[in-house]
């Protein structure tokens, strides 16, 4: 008997290894578990009590259900840094041309599209951005019969997108016109089935330019550094946002966005240009400030080179300030770091 269960346990063991988390996260897998195991069990005992409560004696004061306030993390799991992903973000291209007057563009992650920067010399700045799903606004290829045509005889007008052939992929070109901003002309394409391509330039650039420029987007990766190399990162938030002077994650179902909201925020800032009150905490021997805002925990350390490290965790994103410290001593500024402007 003892045999045939010390069997079946190996068998099963066999069956489900696969399953099993890398030991380097074996642990935090188990606590999590744990944790998710113990959220329903505590659900489950509420609603019976919230059952007895409703159907016996009404109180003073009626039961209201919590509102929902987003997805919930209810500590920080560490990893490891995964390699290259957790130290730089990669261009699919290296540019041959200058845009907008610029022929040195800065590679940032922006709401989670891979996005080259241009700082124009017309009033505005020219981006080329690369993601899986087609543009929102500039417009994506109309549908029409037939081949596209080369380039647009006329310009199209305001929204409207025209129906190009770019690199010998269907294409769009359109204007758009900011409420606050100069207007832009704009150049995308389906450059594969996984990966849209857009350009947005001044509308001094025009279609001949964007064209061109399209055309000498070489296949070779552009690598960027990020700004900070992190010992420990938030499990199951992923990076969304990152340039020389910040990097964001977001929890799982957050949407994506240009901006710190419902996020953990890694910032490099000025001193003397940021606030550094609140209570005094030590980080890996470096003077900090913890403070609360109206929606996030702010941390600040004063990173000894006349600049601040700012990490600001979303109230909703639930982080234990022993884990706050910790995460933040395992944030190191690199040399391609830099202060924030303004």
């Amino acid at each position: 008997m003892v045999d045939q269960v010390e069997e079946q346990v190996r068998e099963s063991l066999r069956r489900n290894a696969g399953r099993a988390p890398r030991g380097d996260r074996m642990l935090s897998w188990v606590r999590l578990e744990s944790r998710r195991r113990k959220r329903r069990r505590d659900v489950a005992m509420a609603a019976v009590t919230a059952t007895v409560l409703l159907g016996g004696v009404v109180g003073a004061s009626s039961l209201t259900a919590r509102p929902a306030v987003g997805p919930q993390i209810e500590t920080l799991e560490v990893l490891q840094p995964g390699g290259p992903t957790r130290t730089s973000i990669s261009f699919p291209f290296t540019p041959q041309r200058a845009l907008a007057g610029s022929a040195s563009p800065v590679l940032i992650l922006s709401a989670g599209k891979l996005t080259l920067t241009y700082d124009g010399t017309d009033a505005a700045d020219a981006t080329v951005t690369v993601g899986g799903t087609p543009p929102q606004a500039g417009g994506t290829p109309p549908q029409v019969g037939g081949t596209p045509p080369q380039v647009a005889g006329t310009p199209p007008q305001a929204g409207t997108p025209v129906a190009v052939s770019v690199r010998g992929h269907a294409g769009s070109h359109s204007l758009l016109r900011p409420p606050s901003s100069p207007p832009l002309r704009v150049l995308s394409w389906q450059e594969r089935p996984d990966m849209w391509v857009e350009i947005r330039a001044p509308q001094s650039e025009t279609l001949e330019d964007l064209t061109a420029y399209a055309l000498a987007l070489r296949a070779e990766s552009m690598t960027q550094p990020l700004p900070f190399e992190f010992d420990l990162v938030p499990a199951a938030l992923t990076m969304d946002n990152a340039n020389p002077s910040a990097v964001t994650f977001a929890p799982p179902g957050v949407p994506a966005i240009d901006g710190f909201t419902d996020r953990v925020a890694v910032m490099l800032e000025v001193a003397g240009k940021v606030p550094v009150n609140g209570r005094p905490v030590a980080v890996q021997g470096r003077d900090g400030w913890l403070s609360e805002t109206d929606g996030a925990t702010m941390l600040r350390v004063d990173n000894r080179d006349g600049r601040v490290l700012t990490i600001q965790v979303d109230h909703d994103i639930h982080l234990s300030e022993a884990d706050l410290l910790r995460f933040a001593a395992g944030v190191h500024v690199t040399g391609h770091g830099q202060s924030a402007k303004g």
